[in-house]
């Protein structure tokens, strides 16, 4: 059940995902353990002290943006995380000599299986909280939407086999919003962002080169069975 006060004796997960259900979500937290999820949270890339309480499956954690955007680029990524980064390379203006060039340092933190059937869930937010997302037709999109009490603030982080991109939505002052209903404005700020960003790739439909396990077939139907009974 959410804040309207209604629920359902039994709901599949990706409709949970899809509507951000609340309790389904502090569900599976538990099942998992809330030392194993920090520990998984903190791999993904949030920096940030956290606590282990139930309210974390709801957000109850302090993290940046950036952050956030972050725990995203294993999905895409094969796995592997990148930190964010913003100055690629300096050069001396008058020599055009090289003072400086970024490199990337990849990490392993989640495996193939896990990743193929996240960018999957992702997808199903288009179905509930992101809805305002089917018009971007071009593009396969995959995310979460997400609000802090009394709308103080409004997320979305998500992604497309080329992109990962993320919105913010409240007051500088921390006070609330008012006349506003889920994550709506977050989800608009990325919609714009997508239908002005060319697709990089011709194929939008796959990640890049998934490493296939042994034995685990990559189909609709593995993932129906996991998901969708």
């Amino acid at each position: 059940s959410n804040y309207m006060h209604r629920g359902s004796a039994k709901m599949k997960i990706k409709d949970a995902y899809a509507q951000s259900v609340n309790a389904s979500a502090v569900m599976i937290l538990l099942a998992c353990g809330l030392k194993n999820t920090i520990n998984l949270v903190k791999k993904l890339g949030v920096e940030q002290d956290i606590k282990e309480n139930p309210s974390l499956a709801l957000g109850g954690f302090n993290a940046s943006l950036l952050e956030l955007v972050t725990t995203v680029v294993p999905i895409i990524n094969n796995g592997y995380k990148a930190n964010a980064y913003c100055i690629e390379e300096i050069r001396d203006a008058a020599t055009d000599e090289l003072l400086y060039k970024h490199r990337m340092h990849f990490e392993k933190v989640l495996d193939s299986r896990t990743v193929w059937y996240m960018w999957n869930l992702m997808q199903y937010v288009k179905t509930g909280t992101a809805r305002s997302l089917r018009s971007v037709s071009d593009k396969l999109v995959g995310g979460k939407t997400g609000k802090s009490n009394d709308y103080r603030d409004l997320v979305f982080v998500g992604a497309t086999p080329d992109y990962i991109f993320g919105a913010w939505c409240g007051r500088d002052d921390f006070t609330p919003m008012t006349c506003v209903l889920g994550s709506n404005l977050a989800v608009l700020a990325c919609r714009y962002f997508l239908e002005a960003m060319p697709p990089i790739r011709a194929d939008e439909n796959t990640l890049r080169d998934l490493d296939v396990e042994p034995g685990f077939q990559y189909n609709t139907s593995t993932f129906e069975d996991l998901l969708l009974q």
